[in-house]
């Protein structure tokens, strides 16, 4: 005598399986967003450290003689650039005045769920002449 075939037989194995395909999908999304997060953040400090290398290219001439406190736009240009250079990021400097402004670019190639995304980051330095704490 057989006995019939229980109705409920191999239900478990079906959702364990969607309940894994669901968490895989979940970890991909959690690891690919955290990079493209980490990629940002890395722009963003390599714009704020070359922005503050080229803030040491001063107008030696005018900071000397105390009549102005400004970059020097070509020397802050290479320092910023040079530093980006190290860090293995590509971005852009403007210098001008006493102000100096940094954007940076590079890609986050996704591990697991299979995009490209170019993240962007910014600063800006400014120098400025302090005397006991108060700016000049």
């Amino acid at each position: 005598m057989r006995r019939s075939p229980d109705p409920e037989a191999g239900a478990v194995t079906g959702s364990i399986a969607v309940m894994m395909l669901i968490a895989a999908i979940v970890f991909g999304v959690v690891l690919d967003i955290g990079g493209v997060m980490r990629t940002q953040q890395r722009a963003e400090e390599a714009a704020s450290e070359a922005a503050r290398a080229a803030g040491q290219a001063l107008n030696v001439a005018a900071a000397a003689n105390g009549t102005a406190t400004e970059v020097d736009p070509a020397a802050a240009v290479t320092a910023a650039q040079t530093y980006l250079a190290a860090a293995g990021i590509t971005g852009t400097v403007s210098a001008a005045g006493s102000t100096i402004a940094v954007t940076t670019s590079t890609t986050y190639e996704a591990h697991l769920l299979g995009f490209t995304r170019t993240v962007t980051g910014h600063a800006e330095a400014r120098i400025a002449r302090s005397v006991e704490g108060t700016e000049q």
